[in-house]
């Protein structure tokens, strides 16, 4: 799934990312995502992650899916 303009849900802490905390990616290529960076000590506008560290993210869209279908 293309992450591009979609808020994301971390479900794993690593670096600055927190379980459960929201994320927002700007852009994805081939090999990187980014995710812009909100308020953080480091002065950089995105973070530039691979692409193997998508399985520590869910869009909001899937968390609302398995929210709804709980219920």
């Amino acid at each position: 799934m293309d992450f591009s303009g979609r808020t994301l849900v971390c479900t794993k802490n690593f670096f600055i990312f927190q379980d459960g905390k929201l994320y927002y990616c700007v852009f994805e290529d081939k090999e990187h995502f980014y995710i812009a960076n909100r308020g953080t000590r480091f002065n950089v506008s995105h973070f530039k992650l691979e692409k193997g560290l998508k399985k520590k993210f869910i869009t909001k869209e899937e968390q609302n899916a398995k929210i709804y279908k709980c219920k």
